[in-house]
């Protein structure tokens, strides 16, 4: 990790193969430090877990992911306009 980074937290944005990853340059979440690689051997991310990480790279290679998003509004019953 660089050293200018305020370290207070770590925000994990992904796991990705190394390999497959564009330069790139950002700041974070917080808008102030900057965005970079944590490289493992081939993947980017948590050493730790590494082959569990490679395996559901491996998994999830050629996949699409799709998502759905609900709002719920408590105040309000079901089947009421």
């Amino acid at each position: 990790m660089p050293g200018d980074v305020d370290s207070k937290a770590i925000y994990l944005y992904c796991f990705a193969s190394f390999a497959l990853l564009p330069a790139f340059e950002g700041v974070g979440v917080d808008g102030t430090n900057p965005v970079f690689l944590l490289p493992c051997m081939d993947v980017v991310a948590l050493e730790k877990h590494y082959d569990g990480i490679k395996r559901f790279l491996h998994l999830v290679s050629g996949k699409d992911e799709w998502a759905v998003k609900a709002f719920l509004n408590r105040a309000r019953p079901a089947g009421n306009s």
